[in-house]
């Protein structure tokens, strides 16, 4: 009977612990990439521009042409600016 009580005790304990810890740490507040940096990327990967970077989803998303004519929708990590994926449209 006391060892129950004791592991209870002991897990509730350290789920506080946990939640204090997870509480302490400041959030990451990194800044986004430009826009200007996303349209220079798509143009150093030789895609075309059909609209204006807008944020979906937490990332750069933006209607273009690839270098094979097709139209596609192009996914650009904000924090970095990188290229993620092309989506055929």
């Amino acid at each position: 009977m006391y060892s129950r009580t004791i592991l209870l005790a002991a897990a509730s304990l350290a789920v506080a612990g946990m939640m204090e810890t997870a509480n302490a740490l400041p959030a990451p507040d990194l800044p986004l990439a430009a826009r200007e940096q996303v349209i220079a990327t798509l143009h150093i990967h030789h895609y075309r521009l059909l609209s204006d970077p807008y944020l979906f989803r937490s990332r750069y998303v933006v209607r273009g042409v690839n270098p094979f004519g097709r139209v596609v929708l192009v996914e650009i990590d904000p924090r970095t600016g990188a290229f993620i994926s092309e989506v055929l449209m």
